[in-house]
């Protein structure tokens, strides 16, 4: 559109790979190795066969609709889908253009459960 910057092509991208992998995670835990995965879940949904594939194939995002029911259908809450398996955070640094180097889209969270020590102002307010 005249006037509007271009979105780089790789903003998005991250997210419908994390979709698409939760989407064939759960696929394959609901209905096995079986044939026509995409149809059944489809069909329970209320959605066609293409969109379902379109979304496997990170051509097209998911709305947030759309992961409402596919959320509903596997019985868990929808931010579940968004959320990148740990295997999947290592692979998916990607060239940022804008920069020299890698740009690591999803950032890595602290794996530590500890909480952490109080700081000395912490300690002192006490």
């Amino acid at each position: 559109m005249k006037g509007q910057r271009k979105r780089p092509k790789y903003i998005g991208r991250v997210t419908r790979r994390v979709v698409a992998e939760q989407l064939r995670t759960r696929m394959r835990a609901r209905f096995g190795e079986t044939k026509n995965q995409e149809r059944r879940l489809a069909e329970a949904i209320g959605t066609t066969q293409s969109n379902i594939q379109r979304i496997l194939s990170e051509e097209q995002g998911a709305s947030v609709d759309m992961l409402e029911q596919i959320a509903k259908f596997f019985q868990i809450a929808p931010y579940e889908l968004l959320l990148p398996p740990p295997d999947l955070r290592r692979m998916m640094e990607v060239q940022d253009p804008a920069t020299s180097g890698p740009e690591p889209l999803l950032r890595q969270t602290d794996k530590s459960t500890e909480p952490k020590e109080p700081t000395k102002e912490r300690r002192a307010a006490r």
